[in-house]
């Protein structure tokens, strides 16, 4: 708004109110307020302004009559528009402060978010070393333990058999625990990057199977395939592994009867590979929970299936930052799961996968 402007509006409200119109003049003064506000129009313009218009109007109307008029236009029309202007000033002054302070709170806000991050790669760098040490005796004592159990250091009864037995497992298991450990801690320290090559995906997932058929027929479990001849993939494939024995290992762990089954559907740029059990299933509300780190869900009242609680946080850990993919579960109480990872089937390099 010009100054030309301005004074036209104002001469305009003027008039209203010199013509007894004074509810209209008083709107007048709202929205010129308001402009003058937003288009930042000081007082001081405002004063020019107001002198202008009166001298315009100075020659049509009678000397008395305006003189009169002039002093009720200046306690109402001019003195309210200032105010109006005045307080809107102290408004956005106010709100400019308060942009200021919010400005600087998410600087800070910023800056303790990244101190986070790096604590945090910090701790998972800690955690992955301290964990690569105690694997060291670890392998010893599960070597030593494996050697008097073949008896290659002499026989044993069956007594010592026994024990020996459970320190075997008990070593083996908190083994598999630190692996995990490591896993998780170096992903999320970004120090894991994809080992691309070409591989057929159903030599990788009879690989899976064999790994977790003893077990499966201890328990009489049927273990099924549906995957595409002469597949080839080009992706991290231990990785891949990895998280289908994560999910084959718990399917055969907590299914009692029936069957497990691998299905690979080709989805044109992409992999969709599930693992599927008719085991007891997992409540609708308890599926959020699946993948988050450490959490075991009870799938009776006489649950004892031990379980490092990290398989699955793992599996959708290596899926995203490693295999460019995402993880998924479908379930219901008493109605079996099912385990998938979308993959992309050429994995070109970090970043890379599903656009």
């Amino acid at each position: 708004m010009d100054e030309k402007e301005l004074t036209d509006v104002y001469a305009t409200l003027l008039a209203l109110f010199f013509e007894g119109r004074e509810e209209e003049s008083f709107f007048q003064v709202s929205e010129l307020g308001k402009r003058m506000v937003m288009e930042r129009v000081g007082p001081d313009v405002l004063l020019d302004v107001h002198s202008q218009a009166v001298k315009e109007m100075v020659t049509e109307r009678d000397a008395q009559d305006m003189a009169r008029m002039l002093v009720a236009s200046n306690d109402v029309l001019l003195n309210g528009i200032m105010a109006y202007a005045m307080n809107y000033y102290n408004f956005l002054d106010l709100l400019d402060a308060e942009k200021s302070r919010l400005q600087e709170a998410r600087t800070e806000l910023e800056k303790a978010n990244e101190r986070l991050r790096q604590l945090d790669r910090l701790k998972s760098l800690f955690i992955a070393t301290m964990s690569h040490e105690l694997r060291t005796p670890l392998n010893s004592i599960i070597g030593f333990t494996g050697v008097i159990l073949q008896g290659m250091s002499g026989p044993i009864n069956e007594e010592q058999r026994d024990q020996l037995g459970r320190v075997y497992r008990a070593a083996n298991h908190l083994l598999s625990l630190i692996t995990d450990v490591i896993d998780v801690s170096k992903i999320e320290a970004g120090e894991v990057q994809a080992h691309v090559s070409p591989f057929l995906l159903e030599e990788l997932v009879q690989e899976a199977l064999a790994m977790v058929r003893e077990e499966a027929e201890a328990k009489g479990l049927s273990l099924e395939t549906e995957v595409p001849e002469c597949m080839t993939l080009q992706t991290d494939r231990r990785r891949l592994l990895q998280c289908l024995l994560n999910y084959l290992g718990n399917a055969v762990k907590f299914t009692d009867s029936g069957s497990v089954r691998v299905e690979a559907e080709d989805s044109g740029d992409g992999l969709l590979l599930w693992v599927r059990d008719t085991g007891p299933g997992i409540p609708e509300e308890d599926l959020p929970r699946l993948f988050a780190p450490f959490e075991r869900l009870q799938t009776g009242p006489q649950d004892r299936k031990q379980g490092t609680g990290l398989g699955l946080y793992l599996t959708r850990k290596i899926a995203s930052d490693i295999l460019a993919g995402e993880t998924m579960v479908r379930s219901g109480k008493g109605a079996g799961s099912a385990f998938g990872i979308l993959i992309p089937k050429r994995l070109e390099g970090p970043g890379s996968g599903f656009g």
